[in-house]
């Protein structure tokens, strides 16, 4: 039985009526494997009825699952170590997809600033644009924040903080 002639594959489990339990078990995020261990067949035959019914692995579903997962946390400010862990994912896939879908160019927590490493501001690559809101990152994680001095100087004066304080009674 190979991946060219699903005729003799047609014979086999799982049929036409398991394909609700099939279409769950790709939802769910199960590989061919772990669908085929289930009905008692090859992957073979779980990629041939695939390729019939015109459905996407469940490798596919569980990687999108894990894209979107990671875009919603590296949002809402989770380290790569929290999404490690809660993804059951080691650092390094973090790291890899991170890197691979470009998730670290999206805006974190709402702030749509540009980053920049400890390293580089030691080396003297400092912004040119005393405007700009630079976000300051040690190990890739943010750390600090550079705002121009007015703003600086506001948040001496506790401006920020009656501003606050303003925004919660109203």
């Amino acid at each position: 039985m190979n991946r060219s002639s699903p005729l003799p594959i047609l014979r086999k489990p799982p049929l036409e009526s398991d394909k609700k339990d099939v279409i769950q078990y790709i939802a769910d995020g199960k590989s061919d494997s772990e669908i085929a261990m289930i009905y008692g067949v090859t992957k073979d035959t779980i990629w041939s009825r695939r390729q019939i019914w015109r459905l996407e692995s469940g490798s596919a579903v569980r990687e999108r699952q894990n894209k979107d997962a990671l875009i919603a946390m590296w949002t809402n400010g989770y380290t790569p170590e929290e999404m490690s862990h809660l993804l059951g994912l080691s650092i390094q896939v973090v790291y890899a997809k991170l890197r691979e879908y470009r998730i670290r160019d999206l805006p974190r927590m709402g702030i749509d600033a540009p980053t920049m490493s400890l390293a580089s501001l030691r080396q003297g690559l400092i912004p040119e644009d005393d405007e700009t809101i630079t976000i300051i990152t040690h190990k890739r994680i943010p750390k600090w924040v550079m705002v121009p001095v007015e703003q600086y100087q506001d948040l001496q004066n506790g401006t920020y903080q009656q501003l606050r304080e303003q925004a919660d009674e109203v």
